[in-house]
């Protein structure tokens, strides 16, 4: 009968490491998170995705969550440069043409008075 008992008793203990293992080993967790705040940690750019990560202070668990890209911040174009992105620099399309408002005639660049001819 001891031994009936003794079997019956391993064979409890090893039920209950089954489940307790089974069910940690699922990632079925009973920590109620208490999350840190976000820290970045790639930072996104104009075109490209960044990265974010936080911690649960309680069990360690990390949770990571990508960051959208910022899009460019355009400078509109003049005479002299095309619209360019004040954040990376870049460029897209070309220069303005001029627009001229008035005519201005320097005395110095005169060779000589108009004629009819």
């Amino acid at each position: 009968m001891n031994k009936r008992r003794m079997l019956l008793s391993v064979l409890c203990l090893f039920m209950v490491a089954f489940f307790v293992i089974g069910f940690t080993a699922c990632g079925e967790s009973t920590c109620s998170h208490q999350w840190n705040e976000w820290s970045i940690t790639e930072n996104a750019t104009c075109t490209e995705e960044g990265t974010r990560e936080r911690k649960c202070s309680l069990c360690g668990e990390k949770e990571t969550d990508t960051v959208q890209a910022l899009g460019h911040d355009w400078k509109d174009a003049t005479c002299s440069a095309p619209k360019t992105c004040n954040r990376c620099s870049a460029t897209d399309g070309s220069p303005l043409p001029h627009t001229y408002t008035e005519e201005i005639v320097k005395a110095e660049a005169i060779k000589s008075e108009a004629t009819c001819t």
